[in-house]
């Protein structure tokens, strides 16, 4: 998963077993401001909407979603798409 994994196909398309996140990404059905438009919150609880969510790199693989963080070696962002992609077949060869 490189950037954002909004929406309900970011959870029907990912493959299980073999899901990677980026260090910069997040993995849900809707992010943190949607969630609190739908439940009708103030925007200043976005960051605790955030939170209950657990959309974050750290929190999807401790749920077993995926399988591990990938960083790219140079440190960079993922946006760096040959990186990334690279990154992403060194970490599903330690599969």
């Amino acid at each position: 998963m490189i950037g954002e994994g909004g929406s309900g196909g970011a959870p029907a398309f990912a493959a299980p077993g073999r899901t990677w996140v980026t260090a910069d990404s997040y993995f849900s059905v809707t992010g943190p401001e949607a969630a609190a438009a739908i439940l009708k919150r103030d925007c200043d609880e976005v960051p605790a909407i955030a939170d209950q969510l657990r959309l974050r790199p750290q929190d999807v693989v401790e749920s077993g979603v995926a399988n591990g963080v990938v960083l790219p070696r140079s440190g960079g962002r993922s946006g760096d798409v040959p990186e990334a992609r690279l990154a992403v077949r060194r970490a599903a060869d330690r599969v």
